[in-house]
């Protein structure tokens, strides 16, 4: 069976597009600045959440008029499930690395139920992921 997605990672003008909207719309309620400019740096995957799944995530840096962050877009289950969008301050974060964890951590918790159900299955992906206890 043919899994089709709505945004291919691949397709560098979509994924631009698709992260700018989003950035636009969230940055000025989630860190109270505007978006200017994003740059993308980073292209992880992670093969270690989920056996035999690879776990994609791009990272941007991005401008905004009070501060800079990183823009991701990915996901867990790319490209069985289409990829969501996170943004973080980069001074809470710190490097690029820890924004893709952060990204699939925050996926995981908002998106995947079954984290939640499975006995301890949150704090194995936060364990997996190494997310520091502040982010948890």
């Amino acid at each position: 069976m043919e899994t089709k997605i709505c945004l291919n990672l691949d397709d560098g003008e979509q994924v631009e597009k698709t992260l700018t909207n989003y950035l636009k719309l969230e940055c000025p309620h989630y860190l109270k600045g505007n978006f200017i400019s994003m740059r993308g740096i980073c292209d992880y995957v992670f093969k270690e959440i989920i056996e035999g799944q690879d776990c994609r995530v791009l990272v941007y840096n991005v401008e905004l008029d009070n501060q800079e962050a990183f823009g991701t877009i990915g996901g867990i289950m790319y490209p069985i499930h289409p990829p969501s969008c996170n943004v973080f301050p980069k001074l809470d974060v710190g490097d690029s690395k820890m924004a893709a964890r952060l990204h699939l951590y925050w996926e995981g918790v908002n998106r995947y139920e079954s984290f939640k159900k499975q006995e301890g299955g949150l704090k194995r992906l936060a364990d997996t992921l190494s997310i520091p206890q502040k982010f948890r």
